[in-house]
């Protein structure tokens, strides 16, 4: 059950890290539809997060292997 609660509190971390920077970035004006434009900015932005996201994930891996001594 703490790994599930754990994984909730990511998700909605993660997702709340995305809105902030891709919503207030590419939404110019909230309240009313998105527009095409604004979708596929969103859609960008996403994809930019995630792939920062996934290099420091991997770059903090190999350190974490180097520091325990287990380098990969």
């Amino acid at each position: 059950e703490a790994k599930h609660r754990f994984a909730a509190e990511f998700i909605s971390i993660l997702a709340s890290a995305i809105e902030d920077r891709c919503f207030a970035k590419c939404v110019r004006h909230p309240g009313r539809p998105m527009e095409a434009g604004e979708r596929r900015c969103i859609e960008r932005c996403t994809d930019h997060f995630f792939a920062a996201w996934n290099a420091t994930s991997a770059t903090l891996g190999r350190v974490q292997a180097k520091l325990l001594g287990n380098e990969q």
